[in-house]
């Protein structure tokens, strides 16, 4: 006897083209299979509740809708040391909410003239139809060509933009390069006058190109929203993420088109970590990032703050106005 399979998807089924988009793939693939046995995530319909038109004399079945590699539904393009992994291990604590844990950089220059579309798809996490897949990868925002590629792979994504106060980030990234730079590798320490000369020159100037590079968030905002419309993008503050990330989280649910599960009694402050972390509870995974997230900064001098604060006031400003939010940098 034979069976009639309607496919969705399966590894032991010819991949189809590259070029084929998600809703292509996920189209109706019928194969003629002999004496198999049935799996557990199949269910047989009768021909009675069959359409007319698919009516057969022998069992039709469907594949249930079974968990798969997806393309994602939702990029993070965050910027590093602004809490992108604090954002996506707290995402994944969400049922309706798949994450990668790791970066692909598919669509970075180095990776993407590599790879095809399928081999990105594999490496996606198995979600259902209804969860959304995210995953992220910081140069996705500073490579102007990525934006291109992201666009022509799916022209109706959405996009996640999480940022930070300027001086907060390069305090972040300091503490970063200091925990993560072995003794006799550099001469740097976590003296007050070491982080100076990082960022004034002999006159005790802002350097304003270092400043500019770490700092500055301007002109990624603009070619992004210049690429996709601003409907598709969701712009976070990282420095209430911080303070109060179920603020920050309602927003991503709302974005996302998820259930709105994440609630003021499912956090709890880590005083060890000195960050939140997600409880564990009826609809939630735990979620709570390691040690090396936390990292004690480095303490900055007053006047050193103030000519960085007025060096970035400008450009913060023309951030504000453009993403139509403001945040408390100062």
């Amino acid at each position: 006897m034979a069976y009639v399979f309607r496919l969705i998807y399966s590894d032991n089924v010819r991949r189809l083209p590259l070029e084929k988009t998600e809703n292509q793939m996920c189209a109706d693939y019928e194969l003629e299979l002999d004496n198999i046995q049935m799996p557990t995530n199949y269910r047989t319909l009768k021909p009675k509740d069959l359409p007319p038109e698919d009516r057969l004399e022998t069992s039709k079945i469907f594949l249930e809708d079974k968990p798969i590699s997806r393309f994602p539904k939702a990029l993070l393009l965050g910027f590093s040391k602004c809490g992108t992994t604090t954002l996506m291990t707290f995402m994944a604590s969400h049922p309706d909410i798949v994450t990668l844990g790791w970066e692909t950089h598919y669509f970075c220059r180095w990776v993407y003239p590599t790879y095809a579309l399928g081999w990105y798809r594999d490496r996606m996490p198995v979600s259902t139809r209804g969860q959304v897949t995210v995953e992220k990868s910081p140069c996705y925002i500073k490579e102007p060509q990525a934006l291109a590629r992201i666009k022509a792979f799916n022209s109706s994504i959405k996009v996640m933009v999480i940022v930070r106060s300027p001086i907060n980030r390069i305090l972040s990234a300091y503490a970063h390069f200091l925990a993560t730079n072995k003794p006799g590798q550099t001469n740097l320490n976590t003296t007050d006058s070491t982080f100076e000369k990082a960022y004034l020159d002999s006159k005790g100037r802002v350097i304003e190109t270092k400043a500019y590079q770490n700092g500055v968030f301007t002109h990624y905002i603009e070619h992004l929203y210049a690429v996709l419309p601003k409907s598709q993008i969701l712009i976070l503050d990282g420095e209430a993420f911080v303070t109060n990330p179920l603020s920050q989280l309602r927003r991503v649910e709302a974005f996302l088109g998820v259930r709105p599960l994440f609630s003021e009694d499912g956090f709890y402050f880590d005083k060890t970590k000195g960050f939140y972390c997600i409880a564990k509870n009826e609809t939630l995974s735990s979620g709570c990032m390691g040690k090396s997230k936390g990292r004690k900064h480095a303490e900055m001098d007053p006047s050193l703050k103030q000519k960085l604060l007025q060096y970035f006031r400008p450009h913060s400003e023309r951030f504000f106005s453009i993403v139509g939010q403001r945040f408390d940098w100062e």
